[in-house]
C-alpha cells in the first residue's frame, strides 16, 4: 500500500533570515517572492519554497503551474500560518489545507452541486468539501478547467472519477485546519503526519 508523508510546518517557529542562511533559493524563486507585498504571505511562500526544495530537490513548473520533481511526487499547501508538504514515492498527489473560519454563504452555491450542498452543515464541513475538491484538481495537475461545482468532492474518503481518471481521496482535521489528500489511481493508501 502506498504511503503519503505529510510535514506540517508552523511558520511562527521559523525566521526567514535563518532559512536564507541555511539554504539559497534560486533566482526564479526569489523573483516570485519579490512580487509579494504582504509580510505574512511572503513568509508562508518563502517557507513553502524552502521546504519544497528541501524535500523534492530540484523541480520544474509545468505549463499548468504545478511543480514537478524527478525525485518524488509532492504537493504543497499553505493557509494562515501553516505550511504543509505531502510526499508520495509512487503516485501523483494533490494536497490542500484550509483554516476553518467563517465563509461567505454564496460560496456554497459556487462550489456545490445538489449532492455536495447536503454535506455542508457548518464552517468545518464547508472546508472539508473545499479541500477535497482542491486536492483533486491539484493532483490532476491541470488546474480548475470546469466549474468548481462539477469537481467531485464526495466521498471525502474513497474513490472518485474525474475527467476519465480515477483518484483516491482522504480527508482529515489537523488542529483548526481541514486537510485533504488525493492520489491518482483506484487504490487506497496510508498517511503519516510529521510536525517540523
Amino acid at each position: 500500500m502506498d504511503e503519503v508523508l505529510i510535514y506540517f510546518i508552523d511558520t511562527n517557529k521559523y525566521n526567514v533570515l535563518d532559512l536564507k542562511k541555511a539554504f539559497v533559493l534560486s533566482d526564479l524563486d526569489l523573483k516570485k517572492l519579490d512580487l509579494i507585498n504582504n509580510e505574512k504571505i511572503y513568509k508562508e511562500k518563502y517557507i513553502s519554497l524552502y521546504f519544497k526544495r528541501r524535500f523534492a530537490g530540484d523541480f520544474t513548473i509545468n505549463e499548468y503551474e504545478k511543480p514537478v520533481s524527478k525525485k518524488i511526487f509532492f504537493n504543497v499547501s499553505h493557509s494562515h500560518g501553516l505550511v504543509a508538504v505531502a510526499l508520495c514515492k509512487n503516485r501523483e498527489i494533490g494536497f490542500d489545507i484550509e483554516l476553518v473560519r467563517p465563509y461567505k454563504k454564496e460560496m456554497e452555491q459556487y462550489i456545490s452541486n445538489e449532492k455536495d450542498i447536503k454535506s455542508i452543515i457548518d464552517d468545518r464541513s464547508f472546508f472539508k468539501l473545499w479541500t477535497s475538491k482542491e486536492s483533486l484538481v491539484k493532483c490532476d495537475g491541470l488546474g480548475i478547467r470546469c466549474e468548481v461545482k462539477n469537481i467531485p468532492g464526495l466521498p471525502l474518503d474513497g474513490q472518485k472519477e474525474f475527467l476519465n481518471n480515477s483518484y483516491y481521496s482522504k480527508s482529515f482535521s489537523y488542529l483548526d485546519y481541514e486537510c485533504s489528500i488525493s492520489l491518482k489511481g483506484k487504490d487506497d493508501f496510508i498517511y503519516k503526519i510529521n510536525i517540523i
